[in-house]
């Protein structure tokens, strides 16, 4: 980027060196093209089938989706070596993974919004996004720093969960595609719900 934030009445401007290219891949494409890296998540929505929602053609989905997606190597951190292992831990007495109202379908499509979501919309005043899974997540900066994070200052996480910016905003077809540097994980509290705004009469 040579020169950015140009402030428009209708829009911003940023100047870039390159012509952008046109992504090819659907969301799907790019977890096959990179699945020795992603094994573990895209096994998983193969098994709940959200893959179907992110697969780019005739049949597919043409929403677009926002996607926080975990590396093998940040679920290993936590001991989490397999989908096998994912599913235990959260879902362990019910395999019907499918089903909507599947504890680890919901987390599962907790990862994805159709929220349009690009790292430079990170500010301190954090801002609020509903999933797929029906969970709500935060998304912002750290105070006093660069990090880009999830879920900061709830009791769970408090100090919030790490987003790989510099290895995320990758473009696809469907959506876009960011890489969580901390495992993905949902506050209590925030799971299935909804925010409301109520006028005063």
């Amino acid at each position: 980027i040579i020169n950015k934030d140009e402030i428009l009445p209708n829009g911003i401007i940023h100047v870039i060196d390159k012509v952008l290219e046109k992504p090819e891949n659907s969301i799907d494409d790019w977890l096959k093209e990179n699945q020795a890296d992603y094994s573990i998540f895209m096994e998983a929505i193969e098994k709940t089938g959200l893959n179907q929602k992110f697969i780019k053609n005739d049949e597919g989905s043409d929403d677009f989706y926002t996607c926080f997606i975990t590396p093998d190597s940040k679920y290993i951190e936590s001991n989490i070596n397999s989908f096998a292992d994912l599913a235990q831990l959260i879902s362990p007495t019910d395999n019907n993974y499918t089903d909507t109202t599947n504890v680890l379908w919901s987390f599962i499509g907790s990862h994805f919004t159709t929220e349009i979501i690009s790292m430079s919309d990170a500010k301190e005043e954090h801002m609020f996004f509903g999933t797929l899974g029906k969970a709500t997540t935060k998304f912002g900066l750290r105070p006093s720093s660069a990090d880009i994070v999830l879920n900061y200052n709830t009791s769970n996480f408090p100090t919030g969960l790490d987003v790989d910016e510099f290895n995320s905003n990758n473009l696809v077809t469907n959506g876009i595609i960011h890489i969580m540097d901390t495992m993905f994980q949902i506050p209590d509290y925030f799971l299935r719900t909804n925010i409301i705004f109520l006028c005063a009469d």
